[in-house]
């Protein structure tokens, strides 16, 4: 069977950048099936911009219902056989179906394809790859994950954003579409799902360019990381008998465990005490073991003394006091 991508762009008020994502996906090397683009509810001049593209794509104007509504509603009208999603925001290089086709090809009982991508670290000040989030995990490339999907992924989300990915459509029809219910983190909670009923292929090859700015979602660090946790106790059950034929359970917990102390570092840094500080006792219960208490100690104990100096003494400062105690 030929294999038919169709590509699919949710956009809201993308007047900025909507031209150059169907510009980067009108060049690719190998051409889409279709692409398709779904205005949700824009009230600037994306209806405009999307005219000039008539006979080249598909348009649909829907009721603004969120970028998850949107993408569903595009994987509804799509005829290919494989998926492509590309956020408005984002673009691709010129050979990013011509590789992940390749892998598909190669790899027939592979349903899932994601690439590196690049991202402007603004501590940094510097373009960097994606994938620099898998370097301490033997993670291998550009084949079949050798290690299990799911377990990678509960130790960090490596796909990052949908614009990277590649699926093959019977696999969505199988596992459902993008869960409406989650503001964040529907991505991560699909990619869950997918994760096992099928071998990942993770291109280290950087084939997308992300944008960020002020109006993305994912720039919210405090709602991000809740709808992160929303999605891990969601799939708890679901998942529960995989987890254990897999033992895959501590690596679930620990997942469950980072999230809450990444909430509790942004409550504590708003000064919201009473909330950061259960925060962290939920990452220690969540993940009973000894490395987990010490790292609870150490970080318990430094936020701690900060809370009770009232911020005097600085990160700097506080880690030499460690040191010489």
């Amino acid at each position: 069977m030929s294999l038919k991508v169709s590509v699919i762009i949710p956009v809201y008020n993308g007047e900025k950048f909507i031209a150059r994502a169907i510009d980067s996906v009108l060049a690719q090397t190998v051409k889409p099936f279709e692409v398709i683009v779904i205005n949700d509810g824009s009230k600037d001049a994306t209806a405009e911009i999307l005219r000039q593209y008539d006979g080249k794509i598909r348009v649909l104007t829907i009721p603004n219902g969120g970028v998850s509504n949107a993408r569903n509603t595009g994987m509804q009208m799509a005829q290919g056989n494989c998926l492509a999603f590309l956020d408005a925001d984002d673009f691709w290089h010129a050979t990013k179906l011509q590789r992940q086709l390749a892998v598909f090809e190669r790899y027939p009982e592979v349903g899932f394809c994601c690439c590196n991508y690049s991202i402007y670290d603004s501590y940094r000040k510097e373009l960097v790859d994606h994938f620099i989030v898998l370097e301490e995990l033997d993670v291998n490339f550009n084949e079949p994950l050798q290690m299990l999907p799911l377990e990678v992924l509960l130790k960090v989300n490596f796909v990052g954003t949908c614009s990277t990915v590649l699926v093959r459509k019977q696999l969505i029809d199988q596992v459902g579409v993008f869960n409406v219910n989650y503001k964040q983190s529907e991505d991560f909670d699909l990619w869950l799902r997918l994760a096992v009923e099928t071998p990942f292929v993770l291109l280290s090859e950087v084939l997308v360019d992300k944008k960020l700015h002020d109006t993305n979602l994912t720039n919210d660090s405090r709602e991000s990381y809740d709808c992160h946790q929303v999605v891990l106790s969601d799939i708890k059950k679901p998942l529960g008998d995989y987890l254990t034929q897999n033992k895959l359970w501590s690596v679930y917990n620990a997942s469950v465990s980072s999230t809450y102390y990444k909430q509790a570092e942004v409550a504590f840094n708003a000064k919201n005490y009473k909330k950061a500080f259960e925060l962290y006792r939920l990452a220690l219960r969540s993940h009973t073991t000894v490395k987990n208490a010490l790292v609870f100690s150490v970080v318990f104990l430094k936020k701690l003394i900060r809370w009770l100096t009232g911020g005097m003494i600085s990160r700097q400062n506080l880690k030499k006091l460690l040191r010489k105690s």
